[in-house]
């Protein structure tokens, strides 16, 4: 039996407490998988952590790093092309992701890391081997796998994160037995007809360069939607619960609806002084977001909005009256930024779909039957296509994060958070009662 699950998202809690409940995943691991387990009588455990599990990019700590050092600036685009043990990257990314400690008690590790943050989640699947065994009266082969996506990029980067964080997770260290080895970019399991990847690598806003190299979305995402809340932190008027509301931002879905939730937000705030700071920060921070350098020189050969950010960027447009600029930059570049990279023509409202039919690494092997992806965080069922009799089906594992859904009806925008728990379980030939590979898809929503 093989469990993908995706989109977990765990933070350090300095950009908002948004990390999942560990009794959450608690129940589900342990009643939910135990039960299929016993029931199709597993002779493996194998759970597969697609991406997005561990965010680097969610977290106020960047501003502590000067800009040239974080990861799309000078600096730090320098430490991941030559590898940077011991750049200022790497430290600030060993600080906010956090390491096991020698004796491996919580009271000796840094205390705003991801890994104290989330410690009875990572000791979960750590001690899964003998859970496992004790769920289910025997011995069972476990193994917990891990394949990056685009907020946890960076732990790719360096061999420090890297066995930092195969000891947080209990991940097995390669077959060289070097804890700090590259992690694998997909999970291939014939046995159980899948190809499993994070869906970022469709994605041009947020695929990313060679390597650790970041994308785009990894700029908006700190830059702005964490740098926003930031911001108005300083604000003597905004309470801690106010901010609490803001620093939802980054749950918005799709992306493109961001501008219309903060419009939302501006028109239901009552008091002037509020309303006012808020529309300050949010022009000071575009227009510092696309200040960037590497957003300036972004390249995409699969959109012409780069073109778009280099000419209303460039500085020969300077000439314009300084308001003009700030009004141009904030008021029409964002809002078309963002929404375009949520463009997709497909009824089904997955973006991700075209890229999986343009591809061969599927079309060529028989023996894959299933596509597992994350980085939407919309669960969904597609068939794709019936070829030679083998009918291959896309499944996008979701998100275990709450969601901002804007509401259907016509009028002022509305959103309404919802709490989502996703993943899909694949079995083998010989798990239950079929001769060939199968899978089933669990996912729950429920009001926040």
């Amino acid at each position: 039996m093989l469990v993908v699950l995706s989109d977990l998202h765990f933070t350090d809690g300095t950009a908002g407490e948004h990390n999942l409940p560990p009794q959450t995943l608690s129940r589900v691991i342990l009643s939910d998988w135990m039960t299929l387990a016993a029931r199709c009588r597993a002779v493996e455990l194998r759970v597969v952590l697609l991406g997005d599990i561990l965010d680097l990019v969610r977290t106020e700590r960047w501003f502590d790093l000067p800009p040239e050092h974080r990861p799309w600036g000078r600096a730090g685009l320098a430490a991941l092309a030559d590898g940077g043990a011991g750049s200022p990257l790497e430290r600030c990314a060993l600080d906010i992701l956090g390491r096991m400690p020698p004796d491996g008690r919580i009271e000796s590790a840094p205390p705003a890391t991801v890994l104290v943050k989330n410690w009875a989640a990572f000791a979960l699947l750590r001690e899964l081997p003998a859970r496992a065994a004790e769920a289910l009266g025997r011995a069972l082969p476990v193994t917990v796998e891990f394949v990056p996506g685009n907020h946890d990029r960076l732990t790719h980067a360096f061999p420090a994160l890297r066995a930092a964080v195969r000891e947080m997770l209990g991940l097995a260290a390669d077959g060289a037995g070097a804890l700090a080895a590259p992690f694998q970019q997909e999970c291939r399991a014939p046995a159980y007809g899948l190809l499993a990847r994070h869906g970022h690598v469709f994605d041009p806003w947020n695929a990313g360069g060679p390597g650790a190299a970041p994308a785009v979305g990894d700029v908006i995402t700190t830059e702005f939607a964490v740098k926003l809340p930031w911001t108005m932190g300083r604000h003597p008027a905004v309470s801690a619960e106010w901010l609490r509301g803001l620093r939802a931002i980054d749950n918005v879905r799709p992306l493109g609806r961001i501008m219309e939730w903060l419009d939302s937000r501006i028109r239901a705030e009552a008091l002037p002084e509020i309303r006012t700071a808020l529309e300050e920060a949010f022009e000071s921070v575009a227009a510092g977001l696309l200040e960037i350098d590497f957003l300036r020189t972004w390249r995409d050969d699969k959109t012409d909005w780069d073109e778009a950010v280099r000419w209303l960027t460039s500085p020969w447009i300077r000439w314009l009256p300084r308001n003009a600029l700030e009004i141009l930059r904030a008021r029409d570049l964002l809002p078309l930024f963002l929404k375009a990279s949520e463009d997709n023509p497909d009824p089904s409202g997955d973006a991700l779909i075209e890229g999986l039919l343009d591809e061969r690494a599927w079309v060529d092997d028989p023996e894959i039957r299933y596509l597992a992806l994350g980085h939407t965080h919309n669960p969904l069922v597609l068939p794709l296509e019936c070829r030679a009799g083998r009918d291959v089906v896309y499944i996008n594992a979701g998100t275990w994060r709450e969601r901002l859904v804007r509401a259907a009806g016509s009028g002022a925008p509305a959103f309404v958070p919802l709490k989502h728990t996703s993943y899909a379980v694949f079995y083998q030939p010989g798990e239950g009662d079929t001769d060939a590979p199968r899978f089933d898809f669990r996912s729950a929503i429920h009001p926040a």
